[in-house]
C-alpha cells in the first residue's frame, strides 16, 4: 500500500502545471555556486528584516525535528522498553495514521473557524504532549491514545505553520527559504538522532524521551504565548484580511 501510494503521488505531481518557472530570474537557470550564494543572501536579508517570522518558523521546525529524533528510537522503545509485540507495534502505527486522517478531516471542516495562532500553538503543544504521554506510557492503551493525539494534532499544527508561512513570506522567497533552512534542519536532524541514540545507550531511553518531550512542550508553550501577544497579531491575519488592511 505504501508503494502504491508513493507511485500515485509521483504521477499526480508529474501532472501538475509548471507555473512561474524561471520568471523570478528571467528564465531557467542551472544550479551554480553563484545561484546558491544569491539564495543565501536573499534569505539572510529577509531574516534581518522579518526576524519574528523566520524565528517562529525555525523554532517550530526545530521542535518537529527533535520529535523526529524521538521517532527514530520509537521501535526500540516500544519493543524493548514497553515489551509490546510486533502486532501491537503495527496497531500503534495504524492508529497514528487514523488520527492524522481524522485530524486532516477536522481541519478541512473547521479551518476557517480556528485562528492560525491557535492552529500552530495548540497543535504543536498537543503534539509535544503526545510525545510526553508516550514517554510515560506503561500500557498499550495509553501509548495508543498518545499516538492518536500525535496524528490528530500533527495535521492541525502543520496546517497552521504552512498558512503562517504562506501569509508572511513573499512568493519569490518561499522556495529559497525552504531550501536554506531545510539544509540546516536536515543537519540538525542527523545530529539530534545521533545524540539521542548515544545518550540512550548510557541513560534510560524512557528518561531521554521524557526529558526531550518535556522540553518540546515548554518551547511549544512559549511559541503559543508569543503568538498571543497583541503586538504580533498582524502576523496571524488571513492573507485576504491582511491585504485589505494594507490598502
Amino acid at each position: 500500500m505504501n508503494s502504491v501510494s508513493f507511485a500515485v503521488s509521483a504521477l499526480i505531481l508529474m501532472m501538475l502545471p509548471k507555473l512561474g518557472i524561471g520568471e523570478q530570474r528571467g528564465g531557467p537557470s542551472k544550479l551554480s555556486p553563484r545561484i546558491i550564494a544569491q539564495d543565501w543572501q536573499a534569505v539572510l536579508r529577509f531574516s534581518r528584516k522579518s526576524g519574528y517570522v523566520v524565528g517562529i518558523y525555525v523554532i517550530f521546525q526545530i521542535v518537529l525535528v527533535i520529535g523526529m529524533s524521538l521517532d527514530a528510537q520509537e521501535v526500540v522503545f516500544i519493543r524493548q522498553v514497553m515489551n509490546l509485540s510486533e502486532s501491537q507495534y503495527g496497531a500503534l502505527m495504524s492508529v497514528t495514521g487514523v488520527g492524522y486522517l481524522v485530524g486532516s478531516l477536522l481541519v478541512t471542516l473547521f479551518a476557517k473557524h480556528i485562528p492560525i495562532r491557535h492552529m500552530m500553538g495548540i497543535g504543536v503543544l498537543m503534539v509535544s504532549l503526545g510525545y510526553f504521554l508516550f514517554a510515560r506510557s506503561f500500557s498499550f492503551e495509553l501509548a495508543a491514545f498518545a499516538f492518536i493525539l500525535l496524528g490528530l494534532c500533527s495535521a492541525l499544527a502543520n496546517t497552521g505553520l504552512i498558512t503562517f508561512y504562506q501569509n508572511n513570506i513573499p512568493v519569490d522567497l518561499m522556495g529559497r527559504m525552504s531550501s536554506v533552512i531545510g539544509l540546516m534542519l536536515s543537519a540538525l536532524q542527523v545530529a539530534s538522532i545521533l545524540i539521542a541514540g548515544v545518550v540512550a545507550e548510557y541513560l534510560s531511553l524512557r528518561l531521554v524521551y521524557t526529558v526531550v518531550s518535556a522540553a518540546m512542550m515548554l518551547v511549544a508553550l512559549i511559541l503559543w504565548i508569543t503568538s498571543l501577544l497583541p503586538s504580533r497579531s498582524s502576523y496571524y491575519q488571513e492573507a485576504v484580511t491582511k491585504s485589505a488592511t494594507m490598502k
